[in-house]
């Protein structure tokens, strides 16, 4: 009796434990499965997909909305197929992003669904990706290397330059220059406030000057001059051609010179 009723406890022992299991595994399946929700699916193309996997949280605007259901290798890029309820309306404005969550780099797709049209069940959408912790970290270790190698480069340059006294040599002659500078400043320091209240004192006479109209009246002078010469010259030119026309008229009919010369 003792034996059979050991051998019934642990018999309903297991089928408990089975029980149990059989449990938590159907919670978690209907977790991941929403029979009352109908699901859409899209294409989205990526470069670089960072260690993404099928089952991967797909979200808008940080509210889960659907999961990576797989992934496919293309020539140029990798198209994954994303699962979403019908609730999640996506337009040609959307924008998909591949990035990670917290610490432990969990790689999520982050979708904004945008402002546009709707598009139809198995539209593709270009996909960006985000600085991973990873990418992050590369940058940062390329970008520390880079930083120790230029620190080399300067510390080089400041041996060579201590080594041939350049700085030394070149401060030494600024303020040689500096100070003959200052000397002839001081030595020439009377002659030059002389010649700065002299160019003041011109400059005010021939602003007088200006301001009195004298200028004005000199240029009409010369107008007036100029314009009687070019009179002048006009009447010279005049007579010099009558002139020539009498002289030919003699040439050509010599006998009546003596009329002509009284002309």
């Amino acid at each position: 009796m003792i034996k059979k009723q050991k051998r019934r406890e642990f018999q309903v022992g297991i089928l408990a434990t089975l029980a149990i299991l059989l449990l938590v595994v159907g919670m978690l399946w209907f977790r991941n499965v929403d029979l009352s929700d109908e699901k859409t699916r899209y294409q989205v193309d990526f470069q670089r997909v960072e260690g993404l996997r099928e089952g991967d949280k797909v979200q808008i605007r940080g509210i889960r909305m659907g999961e990576v259901e797989s992934l496919t290798l293309l020539p140029t890029a990798v198209r994954v197929q994303i699962k979403m309820s019908e609730k999640a309306v996506l337009t040609d404005e959307a924008v998909v992003v591949l990035g990670e969550r917290g610490i432990v780099g969990e790689i999520v797709l982050e979708i904004d669904p945008g402002r546009g049209r709707p598009v139809q069940e198995g539209h593709v959408f270009q996909g960006r990706t985000a600085g991973t912790i990873a990418a992050m970290t590369d940058a940062a270790g390329d970008a520390l290397a880079e930083m120790r190698i230029m620190v080399e480069k300067v510390n080089e340059l400041v041996a060579e330059v201590r080594e041939q006294g350049k700085v030394v040599q070149t401060l030494a002659q600024a303020n040689k220059t500096f100070t003959r500078v200052d000397e002839m400043l001081e030595r020439n320091d009377h002659d030059i406030r002389i010649s700065l209240e002299n160019l003041v004192v011109a400059t005010q006479g021939l602003r007088r000057f200006v301001e009195s109209g004298q200028v004005t009246d000199a240029f009409d002078g010369m107008d007036r001059t100029l314009a009687g010469a070019d009179s002048l010259m006009n009447n010279l030119n005049i007579a010099s051609e009558r002139l020539n026309v009498v002289l030919g008229k003699m040439i050509s009919n010599r006998p009546t010179w003596p009329r002509r010369t009284h002309e």
